[in-house]
């Protein structure tokens, strides 16, 4: 049915006020210019589908675990997603000075897991986590040993406590031709090897682990020092298509193949035109790999391989020349990028956050 009725030779056409619907924010054109469903600001909205509603508050997670709320002790330093392998349990993991605290829907009254001895961890350790098989690895910066968690959720006194305790990662004796886990910020478990920086070595040296082992490191065959001789950095790096592994620098992006097998990977650039600003604002959803750059969120997308044919899995990997946020643009100019490191990103509900 039409919307109106129709209108005679002398009648004046209805005027309707406001969109029907939302579709997002521009701010880089004219308000005048703008399309219907844009709005060219919105505070405290979101706008979700077509209708824009209210951003909802915040609700930490911690069931009936005591906490202090004191800044340094309770304070949260990071926190991750922790799926036990043994129920299919998924845990909301948040690490705090000396303890982890563990949370999901179906165990509402809280768990936690101490550090053994005097372990802490702080702000200035830039903590984060790692899920390695069934085991959790608690990574606190270039000045102290990783910790590692066995996973075991036995609480025999039944007080909330796991049996169990973050011990210091098993690094004093590595086999011969092999060394520790380095000491960094950050780590990721991929074609069943700890992936980490190794800043021991340099700023742009990545080491992979043995297989099935993160506790053992093979310099000869897997020590990558990529874009070396320059003054770019390691920032991060995630999973790409068929044991390759995407590598954001600081002014540069680079992929290794071969992770599974690394006696045969090889390091192959992407682009130096852009890089990556903050290793938690790199998030993929479908074919494509959204991080925070100098210019605002970039996109590497999936392209063609020739020598393949359909069906086939695709290796090639591409930049986009403009970035995914040019809607706001504007806003970026204002963004202080001295401390935009801390920037996170992530994608959820088929939106990138």
């Amino acid at each position: 049915m039409p919307r109106y009725e129709p209108l005679g030779r002398m009648d004046d056409p209805i005027a309707s006020e406001g969109d029907r619907g939302f579709k997002g924010i521009d701010s880089y054109l004219e308000p005048t210019t703008l399309q219907g469903g844009f709005v060219e600001t919105s505070e405290n909205m979101r706008l979700d589908g077509d209708i824009a509603e209210v951003r909802k508050g915040i609700e930490f997670k911690s069931g009936a675990v005591t906490l202090t709320y004191s800044s340094g002790v309770d304070e949260i330093f990071c926190s991750a997603v922790f799926s036990d392998p043994a129920t299919g349990n998924e845990y909301i993991a948040a690490a705090t000075k000396d303890k982890v605290i563990l949370w999901n829907d179906s165990n509402n009254t809280g768990l936690y897991v101490e550090y053994t001895g005097s372990e802490v961890v702080a702000a200035a350790d830039g903590a984060s986590f790692c899920q390695s098989l069934e085991k959790l690895i608690l990574f606190r910066g270039t000045g102290k040993d990783p910790l590692e968690w066995d996973g075991v959720f036995t609480d025999t006194n039944g007080d909330g406590t796991v049996d169990s305790t973050f011990d210091l990662k098993n690094n004093a004796s590595p086999s011969a031709g092999t060394v520790e886990c380095p000491r960094t910020t950050f780590g990721l478990f991929f074609a069943n090897r700890l992936i980490v920086p190794q800043p021991s070595d340099s700023a742009y040296t990545v080491i992979m682990s043995e297989l099935l082992d993160t506790d053992e490191f093979r310099a000869s065959t897997s020590q990558f020092r990529i874009n070396r001789g320059t003054a770019d950095r390691l920032i991060g790096f995630t999973p790409y298509l068929e044991n390759q592994l995407l590598i954001f620098f600081r002014n540069s992006i680079h992929l290794i193949n071969n992770v599974a097998v690394t006696s045969a990977a090889a390091v192959f650039e992407i682009t130096r035109q852009r890089g990556c600003v903050a290793r938690k604002s790199i998030a993929a959803s479908g074919p494509q790999i959204y991080f925070l750059s100098d210019d605002g969120v970039f996109t590497l997308q999936q392209g063609l391989d020739p020598a393949k044919g359909l069906g086939v899995a695709i290796s090639k990997v591409s930049g986009e020349a403009i970035p995914l946020s040019r809607p706001i643009q504007d806003q970026f100019k204002d963004v202080n990028f001295a401390a935009a490191e801390k920037a996170c990103g992530i994608v959820f509900d088929n939106k990138y956050f």
